[in-house]
């Protein structure tokens, strides 16, 4: 649960230093050029400085054609060093070149007496006046109304350069301390922000294991707090809710337990009368063949038959409580398979045979023993058998045993298939549930409590298999019951 509040602490802090890098990038590019253009602006007035002292000096000498003070005072300024090179243009493009080697003349090209509008302008440039890249600043020279030519002065670079990479240094530095103040301020600001959610994040994970002590923070007026108050209400209403629904399952599970203990104590109360009733019925009519009283033999017949009934469905109701109460117990022993299905075979014959239907019994080759609760498995075979013959008219019901092995272990497969009236899907989905029926029809036709199939579900699961059904309406039905040759948790005594 930690894990997203450290991701929200994460996004908080990056989204926050991002906006301070952009801020502090955003000022470095703003504001170097300017300063760039401040040292540049520092060279064109030192340029603007030494073409004023040379315009004093060469104003008049050099219209007298008198070189000597101009070249003189030049070379003082190219040896000074800041000053590579001076060159005094005519128009006619006569120059005086003053290097710190030494002076010459020679005649330059049109680009060194440009013949365009007669203002300073400076630039950075590389010439072949000097190996390296100077300020070129280029003043016309007039005397007294008389465009004479131009002053070229080479300013160098090196101090402008040293002064740039200190420039550049500089803003490093200190973007580099703006950008760890920044990331010291997004820490900070994202804990802030976060904080709340993360401790709003634990709060939720401690209810979520059933802490219901856990209260969220809300004593800020903002919306955080507004949420905190909202899951705390929530939190107060959901445990009330779960407090009533446990209070009303508690009830709901003690009464069904009262009532199928009642109803499993009530087994030998109800079973004793109608085997009381069933015996002295049989009684009864050995007496009236004997007498000769065939009419009475009839109505004693239909008393057998109507209590042998009500003790069966009171024995269905019954075996269903124990279950529903847990007393239900399992007891397994080794039984021999071929010997329990004829056993079941004889006595669900007369049952499926009575509506006209032809009884087949296969038992697979191997079939073997296995370690189970034989009774149950009995009761089962004979659900599923009374089942398939009392929805199966005039038909077939094939009852089959074989022995299967496949990944799951080693296994013993029932399948009871009838050609009956079938069931749809929509019926097979509530086949399986206590009480429930095919539909209303089914009760009024052919009787039953409903619990018949439901009590074979549950014996399969308690012997650790299961059941399943393959049916279409009006196609017949096929029921697959598959039990562990050793029930679940349960093992023989000599495999200890």
């Amino acid at each position: 649960m930690k894990a997203p509040a450290s991701t929200i602490l994460l996004r908080a802090v990056g989204l926050t230093w991002l906006v301070a890098i952009l801020g502090i990038v955003t000022f470095a590019v703003s504001v170097e050029p300017q300063q760039q253009r401040a040292l540049l602006n520092a060279v064109d007035s030192k340029a603007e400085i030494v073409g004023r002292s040379i315009r004093e000096v060469a104003s008049s000498a050099l219209i007298l054609e008198d070189y000597g003070a101009v070249v003189e005072h030049c070379m003082q300024i190219v040896n000074g060093g800041d000053v590579p090179f001076i060159i005094i243009t005519r128009n006619d493009g006569f120059s005086l070149v003053q290097k710190a080697s030494g002076w010459t003349t020679t005649t330059l090209g049109r680009d060194w007496h440009p013949d365009t509008a007669r203002t300073p302008s400076g630039a950075i440039r590389a010439t072949e006046m000097w190996p390296e890249a100077v300020y070129l600043r280029s003043e016309p020279l007039d005397y007294s109304g008389i465009e004479w030519g131009w002053i070229h002065m080479g300013m160098s670079l090196k101090d402008y350069e040293a002064e740039r990479t200190a420039l550049r240094t500089r803003t490093l530095v200190i973007g580099a301390l703006a950008a760890l103040l920044g990331l010291g301020a997004s820490i900070f600001m994202g804990r802030w922000l976060t904080g709340p959610i993360v401790a709003l994040t634990e709060v939720s994970r401690r209810v979520t294991v059933g802490d219901w002590s856990a209260k969220a923070d809300q004593s800020s007026r903002d919306e955080i707090g507004q949420l905190g108050r909202a899951f705390n209400d929530m939190t107060a209403t959901l445990q009330g809710t779960l407090d009533e629904l446990t209070r009303a399952r508690d009830a709901a599970e003690a009464a069904s337990r009262a009532k199928s203990a009642f109803l499993a104590n009530m087994s030998h109360e109800l079973r004793t009368p109608l085997n009381a009733i069933i015996g002295y019925s049989e009684l009864l009519q050995e007496d009236a063949r004997e007498s000769g009283k065939d009419s009475e033999v009839s109505d004693l017949s239909r008393i057998e038959t109507a209590s042998k009934h009500l003790l069966g469905l009171i024995e269905e109701v019954l075996d269903f409580s124990k279950i529903e109460a847990g007393q239900m117990a399992v007891a397994c022993v080794m039984v021999d398979l071929a010997p329990l299905v004829d056993d079941v075979a004889g006595t669900a014959r007369g049952l499926v045979e009575k509506n006209g239907n032809r009884f087949e019994v296969e038992c697979g080759p191997g079939l073997g023993s296995m370690f189970t609760d034989p009774v149950k498995v009995r009761q089962v075979l004979l659900n599923l058998l009374g089942n398939a013959a009392k929805f199966t008219a005039q038909g077939q019901v094939r009852l089959t045993a074989r022995r299967h092995a496949d990944l799951a272990g080693d296994a013993v497969e029932f399948e009871v298939a009838d050609s009956g009236v079938g069931i749809s899907p929509e019926q097979q989905a509530r086949l399986f549930k206590p009480f429930s029926q095919a539909d209303s029809s089914t009760t009024r036709r052919f009787g039953g409590t409903g619990l018949g199939l439901a009590i074979t579900d549950r014996f399969c699961v308690m012997l650790g298999g299961s059941i399943r059904l393959e049916s279409a309406l009006g196609q017949g039905s096929r029921f697959i019951v598959r039990l562990p040759v050793a029930a679940a948790d349960q093992q023989p005594a000599d495999a200890a």
